[in-house]
């Protein structure tokens, strides 16, 4: 026999709810096709050093580690998505903010 919990809610707080479930779905739809406009660009290690505010010795580590993955596999000078660089430069500035 399972157990049903009813939670009385009014009607505000129900709207509330709603459209805080509805602002969070829309906010990461709009986040992807911002993202997908920039998927077809591509950028080298330097430039991608730069966008993300790193050394080229980090970045081959992020590489090597699999937190990026460079679109020619094996090649000495990598190339990347620019939507997945930014990708990473937001994921880097949201956990720099939270630390602080």
């Amino acid at each position: 026999m399972k157990t049903k919990t009813i939670i009385e809610v009014d009607q505000d707080e129900l709207y509330s709810a709603i459209e805080s479930i509805v602002d969070s779905r829309l906010s990461a739809i709009n986040e992807d096709l911002w993202y997908a406009r920039f998927s077809g660009e591509r950028v080298r290690s330097p430039s991608a050093c730069d966008i993300l505010k790193i050394s080229a010795q980090t970045l081959s580590n992020w590489v090597r580690a699999d937190k990026i993955r460079p679109l020619n596999i094996g090649s000495s000078k990598y190339e990347f998505r620019l939507s997945d660089i930014l990708r990473l430069r937001l994921s880097k500035i949201n956990s720099k903010n939270k630390q602080t």
